[in-house]
């Protein structure tokens, strides 16, 4: 009992230790900086609106009350990928009994540059890939161990899964396998009370938006809503408090999934494959990617449908990712490959069972993760990264006090932190926005307030006149326009 203890500690505290060390402490660019901000503040999401991860980010930034909101963030990222890397270890315990092979396992896939990048940001797919290990590892247990109360704990990961990012709806295929060859061992009943159970779970939390959104419009707490603009980032994202905004922010209207699957019906799906295999070897290493076949070869051999499961559960949304060209960070989505490809390692590992092969295949495969940890980018200078901050703060220095400064979404989360987390922004409102977006309103502020633009205006907006101020970060002043002349 008291190994087991220390493999769990292992392959949780391990991954955590290296995380929180090289965290991200402060607010960062694009995406990362508005998951930095919304939770905390109780705002709304891009699309999905992601409102479990909101909801569970709210209340972790909450409790855990040191540093600075976006390490805290960060930190909540750590938590949940180290607790994906102890379900690799869990995964390969559950199948091959080996807490060995199982922590080595654990490192290997928290060592990974794209595991380790997601482990230290504020990032959804972190919060992710924790339930979506966690359901895998209780779908395995209950596939060893049939019974009510292991079947109801699964629906209730997999509806959390779903509801933290739709790409939890791709365990979906392993779910049936596994419930289709346990069929004769399930009553109607506990299957019933399962859908229901992984329904409400991951359902339930979308009430969060319309409810959110209609307690923000009434309390006035988006301040660029008072400037015409209803449905901006941060605070109010689509304003779903009316129904078909709230149809178009939870399934995505605005991305075109027909046209971003493309490669689906191309030969370059099959040049995206090789580079699949290829970013899994830099994740997991070579040496990795070779135990992994020779535990994906033992695991046929042995007929093991639970291995099966697993690697239906991982390839199936990094099979989306390759074709959907429209995903600006596909690597993500090959986080539950990744998952699948460390168990299977581990599983190869405990295959090779004579010792005089078994113990100098360990060996290698610990310096295998102790290579990738020293030679990941991630680990020099990003706990100190200070970009996003100092641009934002040297936007806020340039501007006077009740300015309106309209940003591009690379800094605009940035801005958006200082002024509704940290309340540095003073009177100035912060528009999330292309100049070209808002150019028919620049009039009519203008004539009221002063307005600056952050980021490279694209393309040519007729009457509007951009004074330069700054190259770093690109600020202009909106000058003058027509009605002005």
């Amino acid at each position: 009992m008291k190994a087991a203890r220390l493999a769990d500690l292992a392959a949780l505290g391990a991954p955590l230790m290296l995380y929180g060390i090289t965290a991200h402490r402060f607010v960062g660019f694009w995406d990362v900086g508005e998951m930095d901000t919304v939770p905390y503040i109780l705002g709304i999401a891009h699309p999905p609106g992601l409102p479990f991860y909101t909801l569970a980010g709210w209340a972790f930034s909450h409790a855990f009350p040191f540093g600075s909101v976006a390490f805290r963030m960060s930190l909540f990222s750590a938590i949940c990928v180290s607790v994906a890397a102890w379900c690799v270890y869990a995964l390969v315990n559950e199948l091959r009994r080996d807490a060995v092979s199982g922590v080595l396992a654990a490192w290997l896939f928290a060592a990974g540059g794209v595991a380790w990048t997601v482990a230290t940001r504020a990032d959804v797919h972190a919060f992710e890939i924790a339930l979506y290990a966690g359901t895998l590892v209780l779908l395995l247990r209950w596939y060893r161990q049939p019974a009510a109360g292991r079947l109801y704990i699964t629906a209730l990961f997999f509806g959390l899964a779903v509801a933290a990012h739709p790409v939890g709806l791709f365990l979906l295929p392993a779910l049936l396998t596994i419930v289709i060859a346990k069929l004769h061992e399930i009553e109607g009943r506990p299957l019933l009370v399962a859908c229901l159970i992984a329904g409400l779970a991951a359902t339930i939390w979308f009430l969060y938006l319309p409810l959110r959104s209609a307690y923000v419009t009434a309390a006035h707490l988006d301040p660029v809503a008072q400037l015409g603009l209803v449905g901006n980032a941060f605070w109010d994202y689509d304003h779903p408090m009316v129904p078909s905004n709230f149809v178009d922010l939870v399934f995505a209207q605005d991305l075109d999934v027909a046209a971003g699957l493309h490669a689906y019906a191309s030969d370059a799906y099959f040049n995206e494959l090789a580079s699949f295999v290829a970013l899994a070897a830099r994740e997991l290493t070579p040496l990795g990617l070779a135990v992994a076949a020779i535990g994906a070869f033992a695991a046929a051999r042995r007929r093991d449908l639970g291995v099966a499961a697993l690697c239906i559960a991982g390839m199936a949304p990094a099979l989306f990712a390759l074709g959907f060209h429209d995903e600006s960070d596909a690597s993500r989505y090959f986080l539950p490959a990744f998952v699948m490809l460390a168990s299977l390692a581990g599983y190869g590992l405990h295959a090779l069972r004579f010792a005089i092969v078994r113990v100098p295949v360990q060996v290698a495969l610990f310096g295998a993760a102790a290579v990738l940890v020293t030679t990941q980018p991630t680990i020099s200078g990003q706990a100190g990264d200070r970009r996003a901050l100092d641009q934002a703060n040297a936007v806020l220095e340039r501007t006077p006090d009740n300015a309106i400064v309209v940003a591009s979404w690379t800094l605009a989360p940035a801005l958006a932190y200082r002024a509704y987390v940290d309340g540095a922004a003073g009177h100035r409102t912060i528009v999330p926005a292309w100049v070209g977006e808002v150019a028919d309103r620049l009039d009519g502020w203008s004539a009221r307030r002063a307005v600056f633009v952050v980021g490279t205006p694209e393309g040519s907006v007729h009457s509007i006149r951009l004074e330069r101020l700054s190259a770093q970060p690109e600020l202009y002043r909106v000058e003058r326009t027509t009605a002005q002349l």
